[in-house]
């Protein structure tokens, strides 16, 4: 099971401990901390939205990587869209409108939520890479896009399904009408800890597993196997080339998602950081440095979905062409050239 097995005591508040007079940030530091997440929105939407958009236009896009790349891009545009206005509104503005005990626990899963579901999505991606590198065989003619949805399918209901109770779980936290920060850090010693040094390493330990194997399946099969030619079959020069670029676009892809997992991966690393240094009593950052660690700390989380569309564009040929046709034709309207006929 996914959680501590066992409720701890709930940190409260002590009017000698600094909690009662947190730190509060200059007008610059506040428009510093507002451009900076504005810079990461707009990247995250406009770059997210994208993908989206070219997956909805173009039918060769539509593959088993592809679907799964966009199920995260969906997470990451939900995340930006929904998340990081309430955190602009409940931790670098501080307002206690969405403070209080119902709306810090819902604020807090949903984080929670979000984190799982990108660590789920990528252990699908990189076993994906893996049985597609050395079962292609079996693997390839047995995937189908109507199984990858049922699968990301699953890991939505699975994330919701342990969500729940984690919800109910931090709502038994009760600081009264607290700001969220207080809020939040209660739930950091109460389950951020947990997650941090147990959940996420577990999920993360698998996925690296399963990045290892691959790059040893790759290394094993050597920059481009060439068929050898059978005794009584002769290959033609153009079905050898087509398996070397075959192969050599699954191992592109296969190192896509392995540099897509260690940005994420690194990104997290500020988390296990912070969670280490925490101090066990309950306070609120009480000077510069601490206010712009929690921060980062936060911040840390979005910032893969903002550099992951782009990589991808980087990396991939198929999404910089998709991306010059819908470009193509600067006269039509936007609506029209999203629903042009496949052929055009």
């Amino acid at each position: 099971m996914i959680g501590p097995t066992s409720v701890p005591q709930a940190p409260t508040l002590n009017s000698s401990e600094s909690a009662t007079t947190p730190f509060k940030p200059g007008h610059v530091m506040l428009g510093l901390q507002i451009t900076l997440i504005v810079i990461v929105m707009t990247f995250t939407v406009v770059g997210n939205g994208c993908i989206g958009i070219l997956l909805k236009r173009f039918r060769f896009l539509q593959t088993v990587p592809n679907i799964l790349i966009g199920n995260l891009a969906l997470m990451d545009f939900l995340n930006v869209v929904v998340n990081m206005p309430l955190f602009l509104t409940a931790v670098v503005l501080g307002h206690n409108t969405l403070g209080g005990r119902l709306g810090s626990a819902i604020i807090f899963t949903s984080r929670t939520a979000v984190i799982l579901l990108h660590l789920l999505n990528m252990l699908l991606m990189m076993a994906d890479r893996y049985l597609i590198i050395n079962w292609a065989l079996y693997y390839g003619p047995w995937k189908s896009k109507k199984k990858v949805l049922l699968a990301v399918g699953l890991v939505w209901v699975a994330v919701f399904t342990v969500a729940i109770p984690w919800g109910f779980l931090v709502y038994r936290v009760d600081l009264e009408e607290s700001p969220y920060l207080v809020y939040h850090l209660a739930y950091f010693h109460m389950i951020g800890k947990y997650n941090c040094f147990v959940t996420y390493p577990a999920l993360g330990g698998a996925i690296g597993i399963i990045a290892l194997l691959s790059y040893k399946s790759i290394k094993r099969q050597g920059k481009v196997t060439i068929m050898k030619e059978d005794a009584n079959v002769k290959y033609s020069l153009n079905v050898v080339q087509a398996y070397s670029a075959r192969q050599l676009n699954e191992h592109k892809a296969a190192i896509t998602v392995a540099m897509t997992v260690l940005l994420y991966g690194v990104c997290l690393v500020p988390c296990f950081i912070y969670c280490s240094l925490m101090p066990n009593t309950f306070r609120l950052p009480s000077n510069r440095v601490e206010v712009w660690w929690v921060f980062l700390t936060c911040m840390s989380f979005y910032i893969p979905g903002a550099c992951c569309p782009y990589l991808y564009a980087i990396r991939s040929t198929r999404y910089r062409k998709a991306l010059a046709m819908l470009l193509s034709r600067p006269n039509l309207k936007f609506s029209e050239k999203l629903y042009l006929p496949q052929g055009h």
